[in-house]
């Protein structure tokens, strides 16, 4: 939008979500997604007034400092938006109980303020097993006074309006979104090293990038890999994560002999999670819950094929033959024979790779995302991406 175009007072907009790496140094997909809009064009447009919702470390901290860490938050939002000068909020909340407590209640209290409120859910959306009957009339309640409802893709978007028809007009969907720009060098690298032919030197090289918790699916990879390296093929696979079950998993390569074939990276962030997609091949997520994930963009961002389960909104991002394969959660077997073509195929993930580049570009830039939450926000302003 031209700054002549702008009131002098920009209007102030609560945004609660994550803005800060917990003191481990981890950093998850709410964080980019924050700090990106942080960083975009919108800052031209708002006032922004942070809640900084993000979790001080993982494995979580006990329950008695995430509820009082919580109560502070809705305190410090209640507080904001009841000023006459916050227009907005803008809330980003994964769906599951307690962050959905916390998050909606600040979503009910703006609404009776009569603020506009927009709630941005960044996971999964699905029932919530042995309390679901008792948060579904309070989210009832909440959505009642909430504005819209971002979904990361249309799949949560038809789970939600299962869940809550009454609401689902209320629903836009705005994919996922990384800073392209910053992974084009990775695939413009490359695709030097493959007109030099080089890449076919060395083994080929999958990377997995996330959470090492037991939802992320990191046993069947090293299941498959058991099984492929059992059968002769020669490859290598990075681990890049922290988390509860690194420990675990790292014994159970050693008991499966996998320690010339696999390596844990540790948290990599920055210029060492760069480098660490610029010498892989392929990436794999075997997920058994994902919202859309981060890591995947990425990937796809860096020109990497992508092997990822059919969980969440994985399949609009990852398209079975075109920009990578596709397999069911918690199936080694699958996660091997996609792992194995692509080994014995490197024509196929290379155009794979290129194709998953193009799409990333074109479907979830933070330029795309930028202006989609503006106009949601901002309705009565003109959004310009000039």
């Amino acid at each position: 939008m031209n700054r002549e175009l702008q009131s002098p007072s920009l209007p102030t907009v609560v945004f609660v979500g994550g803005f800060s790496r917990p003191a481990d140094g981890t950093v998850g997909g709410q964080l980019f997604a924050c700090t990106s809009l942080l960083n975009s064009r919108l800052k031209e447009m708002v006032d922004w007034h942070l809640i900084d919702s993000s979790q001080r470390s993982l494995p979580p901290p006990p329950i008695w400092v995430r509820g009082w860490d919580a109560s502070m938050r809705v305190f410090r939002a209640g507080r904001a938006l009841t000023q006459k000068k916050a227009k907005s909020g803008l809330v980003f909340t994964s769906f599951r109980t307690l962050s959905l407590l916390e998050k909606m209640t600040i979503c009910a209290w703006g609404g009776l303020w009569r603020k506009r409120m927009v709630v941005a859910y960044r996971s999964e959306i699905r029932p919530l097993g042995n309390v679901d009957w008792l948060m579904r009339p309070f989210l009832k309640t909440s959505l009642a006074l909430t504005s819209h409802v971002i979904c990361q893709s249309q799949q949560a978007a038809d789970a939600f309006a299962q869940l809550f028809p009454k609401h689902q007009h209320k629903t836009v969907v705005i994919p996922n979104w990384i800073d392209t720009s910053d992974y084009q060098n990775i695939a413009r690298q490359r695709q030097m090293t493959l007109m030099e032919n080089t890449a076919s030197k060395r083994p080929p090289v999958f990377l997995f990038l996330g959470w090492l918790e037991k939802n992320k699916g990191v046993h069947d990879l090293l299941n498959a890999t058991k099984s492929l390296v059992d059968s002769g093929l020669d490859f290598r696979v990075k681990i890049g994560g922290s988390g509860g079950q690194r420990e675990p998993l790292e014994k159970m390569a050693r008991d499966l002999n996998l320690v010339n074939h696999v390596k844990f990276l540790g948290w990599v962030t920055g210029e060492e999670k760069k480098a660490a997609m610029a010498t892989a091949d392929v990436m794999v997520l075997p997920s058994y819950s994902e919202g859309m994930p981060n890591s995947i963009l990425e990937g796809m961002a860096a020109a990497l094929p992508v092997i990822a389960t059919r969980v969440g909104g994985i399949p609009s991002l990852v398209v079975a033959g075109e920009t990578g394969q596709l397999i069911g959660a918690g199936q080694p077997q699958e996660l091997a024979a996609a792992m194995r073509h692509l080994i014995e195929n490197p024509e196929e993930r290379i155009q794979m790779g290129f194709a998953g580049a193009t799409k990333a570009e074109r479907d979830h830039s933070v330029e795309q995302a930028w202006t989609k939450v503006a106009e949601v926000l901002l309705p009565s302003q003109h959004v310009s991406t000039s």
